[in-house]
Parts: structure tokens; sequence; C-alpha cells
């Protein structure tokens, strides 16, 4: 009998992901967490918080960044932000997608997202300007499949993101806080 495979081609459920590939193990964990829209609010900011500490330490696996992709889709959501952001006033490029760094901006909004680093270093490297992109971890690994976290700055409710990828400590205490009442007052 032939032993089962060790490594699966998975692709996320996010529309127009792509494919990642994600040992066994790294699959049924991933799959077996709970519903991020199911979660208290005290659990979502402490998982958050706790998986942005290890995406920006570079110790989770592509499994771990893609959770951290939702969790911090739903904090955003809870916040109420826009999934799709307006373009600024000065963007002359609202309808086209010819600069990748604008197409990766538009394809993010407000909603942060699991993408591999090959895909962001080519975004960015051909941006025309700063599109106030962040990545965690801050410095992109060498492997180009390896998941980031791709968001936008300023995102609705994710300045602990921020805080966390410059090494804030200080701030991170009062961005649970406020988040924490944020979410709860606001709790849908």
């Amino acid at each position: 009998m032939e032993a089962p495979p060790s490594v699966v081609t998975w692709t996320a459920p996010a529309r127009g992901a792509m494919p990642l590939t994600l040992t066994i193990p790294e699959a049924l964990e991933y799959l077996g967490r709970q519903n991020a829209t199911e979660m208290t609010p005290e659990h979502l900011v402490r998982e958050t918080e706790a998986l942005a500490r290890s995406v920006t330490a570079g110790e989770t696996p592509n499994a771990g960044v893609m959770r951290l992709g939702e969790l911090c889709r739903e904090v955003a959501r809870r916040c109420d932000a826009e999934p799709q952001p307006p373009c600024p006033a000065d963007c002359a490029q609202c309808e086209q997608d010819d600069d990748p760094g604008h197409a990766l901006m538009r394809r993010i909004g407000y909603r942060p997202r699991a993408i591999p680093a090959a895909e962001v270093r080519a975004a960015l490297a051909g941006a025309a300007r700063d599109w106030s992109l962040r990545t965690l971890p801050d410095i992109l690994p060498d492997d180009n499949a390896a998941q980031v976290l791709v968001y936008r700055e300023p995102t609705p409710g994710l300045a602990l993101l921020e805080d966390i990828r410059t090494g804030d400590d200080e701030a991170v205490p009062g961005d649970v806080t406020v988040l924490l009442r944020w979410i709860t007052t606001d709790d849908r």
C-alpha cells in the first residue's frame, strides 16, 4: 500500500487566492480553526495579537499567515472599514492597474491578505509611488512561495499591526484595549 502524500496543494477560500502548498498537518490545523466571524471580541483580538507577533518574528508557517489575514479582515470588518476605500484624490490610476503596487493596493483594500512573497516583491518593486502597503514580516522572506500578510496603513482597527511591525511594544496594550472597546461596543 502506498503511503499518503505529506504535502497537498490547497487553494485558500479567498476569491482570487493563489494555490498554496501546505503539509497535511498544517492543512488540517488550518481547517479546524474557529471561524473568525464567530469569535468573541476578546478571543479575536488576543489571537490576532499573538499571531501578528509570531508572523513578525518569522516563526509562523504559511497556514498561520493565512489565519492572521482572516483575523485581520474580521477585525477590520467589525471596525466598519470599507472593503474598498476610495482612491486618493490625486490618484490618476484609479481605473488602471498598470502599476503592480496600485493593483495590489486595490486588491487588498482594507482587508489584509496573505500573499506569496514573490508577488508582493514584484508589486512593491514596480510601484510608482508609496501606496502605504505594509507587510508582516517587514522583511520579505527569501522563499518566494512563503506567505506574507499585506495590509494598508492605516486600516481601521489595525493600529495593533503597525505597532507590532515597528516594535512599539509600549503602544500594543493600549491598542488592544481600544480595539476591544471598539468591537465590543459595536459587536454584531
